[in-house]
């Protein structure tokens, strides 16, 4: 939410100067508030984010209400002194189960559901799921309750032991079934599902997963910019299709003499 109230400092400062001067440019601007020509164009044409640091320094030089120079500093701040959240054993069930993290997402938005009713409605789940989903949550420290709503109350976490590969199935799993929802339930314009099939090299997989999460951060920063208004769940598959088939083709190796294979 500091993000947009940023760019709206911003703007309405640069359109009252204008209002007095057309003939000021934005490069001027640039200068007197001490942020780079390329990074303030960015940030008025909603091609990225401002950052923390970035914030705070225009926080320094842009003029603002007593009260919204408050409000921003005070978001800002609290973003910056969430904790780190230490998952116990218990809690893997938030990597398996696709609605813990949508859960928090949700509370995320900017106009954010307040309680479980709200939330279960917009997640299509039981009131009583979502009810124990959050009280879970709140035992975990991910959570905390203010008046008669919830708040996010961390932005990162650790697990007391590594994560079961098990559960990192099940995740997935939920995930591909998640992307067959949506691919009957929602019109195109909602949704992209993307697939390619090449022919490639085995050996620059570690490469390729690298590049993955490097695309898939890009897509997050682009899709959190402005206004937040639903969660999304983004996957990306890439696996052989030959070698798969061919495992699954293999007999079971015992002992024993084997049949082969009808073909």
């Amino acid at each position: 939410m500091w993000k947009k109230e940023i760019i709206v400092a911003l703007e309405k400062e640069l359109r009252t100067i204008q209002d007095k001067n057309p003939r000021y440019s934005l490069r001027a601007y640039s200068k007197k508030i001490g942020v780079g020509f390329g990074s303030l164009s960015d940030l008025l044409n909603k091609k990225r984010s401002p950052s923390i640091k970035l914030a705070k320094k225009i926080l320094e030089k842009v003029k603002l209400e007593k009260n919204i120079h408050n409000k921003i500093t005070s978001m800002i701040e609290s973003e910056i002194n969430k904790t780190v959240t230490l998952l116990p054993a218990e809690a893997k069930k938030v990597i398996e189960n696709w609605h813990y993290f949508a859960v928090l997402n949700l509370l995320e938005l900017d106009f954010s559901p307040k309680n479980s009713e709200a939330i279960s409605l917009r997640l299509n789940l039981p009131q009583g799921q979502v009810e124990r989903c959050i009280n879970e949550l709140i035992k975990w420290g991910f959570v905390k309750k203010i008046n008669n709503s919830f708040a996010v109350n961390t932005n990162s976490w650790v697990t007391t032991d590594d994560i079961p590969s098990q559960s990192i199935r099940k995740a997935h799993s939920q995930g591909l079934g998640l992307a067959q929802r949506a691919l009957k339930q929602l019109p195109i314009e909602l949704r992209d599902i993307t697939s390619l099939v090449f022919p490639g090299n085995s050996k620059q997989m570690n490469k390729a997963k690298i590049e993955i999460r490097k695309s898939l951060q890009r897509v997050h920063k682009i899709m959190t910019f402005g206004e937040l208004d639903a969660v999304y769940k983004l996957n990306s598959q890439l696996f052989p299709l030959d070698r798969g088939q061919r495992i699954e083709r293999d007999p079971v190796k015992t002992r024993g003499p084997q049949k082969k294979e009808k073909r």
